[in-house]
């Protein structure tokens, strides 16, 4: 035996035979709506492209399964635009915006269609009975262009055959996803921007100054505390130069020190004269050489 569900816990359309919860006989607004809505992924969305609003189309846009066509509407006009529609509670059909008569045209030659109302103000809809009415609104345009024309989700389509496989599934799984660390600038993620931040890029930006290149081949570079790089401009050691203490001249000369990773002045000194080393001159581990002419 199969299983079956409570009768009254199941609609359908179409339908000949039902004799219970027999709405589904019908080829009412709502059932040719659910029928729109059944194949789509959003209710609502924008059908027309601006080639074809270029061309002098009709804008084109379904509204929860309604589908409606505007003659003279372009982007110039209604640079910001939003459409909405009101649906009775039960009936599900479609009604006067305003008033909730189900008199929607007012006349045939120069009357308004009350059935989809439109405003340029994102507020501008007054949505008040939500008792025994749905409201359905729809932003059109946004700054001179057309929005909100996607109507199937990525989710709901699955690659060659394999139904197991959205195309939302293949595409993560092909890519990597980035997350923000201490060198990457979150906010660009969001606009799929990877962007290194401020202090990262400056870090870069410091090994090609103009002119090219920091330092040289015989000046070493560093990164400073501001995180860039920079050429050591500091002195360390002394070079052949000339002294005198007690009528002795002499040469002297002083090695780099590096203590604890910091360049120091105090290197080994190595002196040299034709008199005899001074004790004020120097310190302990330098070294002195008395030469004769």
């Amino acid at each position: 035996m199969s299983n079956f569900f409570k009768t009254n816990n199941v609609d359908m359309f179409p339908s000949a035979y039902r004799k219970i919860e027999t709405k589904g006989k019908y080829t009412s607004e709502e059932n040719f709506v659910n029928i729109i809505n059944s194949v789509v992924d959003y209710d609502r969305y924008v059908l027309s492209t601006v080639e074809y609003l270029g061309r002098g189309e009709p804008l084109k846009v379904v509204l929860h399964g309604y589908y409606f066509e505007i003659e003279g509407f372009s982007l110039n006009t209604y640079p910001n635009l939003w459409v909405g529609i009101k649906v009775e509670q039960g009936a599900n059909a479609l009604v006067d915006f305003d008033t909730s008569s189900t008199t929607i045209d007012e006349n045939v030659d120069n009357g308004n269609f009350k059935g989809l109302a439109y405003t340029t103000d994102a507020n501008g809809f007054n949505v008040s009975d939500t008792t025994n009415y749905k409201y359905y609104t729809l932003q059109v345009s946004s700054n001179g262009s057309l929005v909100n024309q996607v109507k199937f989700s990525s989710n709901s389509i699955y690659y060659k055959g394999d139904r197991t496989r959205s195309v939302s599934s293949l595409l993560d799984g092909k890519q990597d996803k980035l997350t923000a660390g201490n060198g990457i600038n979150s906010s660009k993620l969001n606009n799929n921007e990877v962007a290194l931040t401020e202090e990262f890029n400056n870090t870069l930006n410091s090994f090609f100054p103009s002119p090219r290149g920091v330092g040289s081949a015989t000046q070493p570079v560093y990164v400073s505390t501001s995180g860039t790089m920079a050429a050591i401009s500091s002195s360390s050691g002394v070079p052949q130069t000339s002294g005198s203490k007690n009528n002795v001249n002499y040469k002297y000369t002083q090695a780099a020190l590096i203590t604890q990773g910091h360049l120091m002045d105090s290197g080994v000194a190595f002196y040299a004269s034709e008199g005899n080393p001074q004790q004020e001159v120097g310190k302990n581990g330098d070294f002195w050489f008395k030469y004769t002419n």
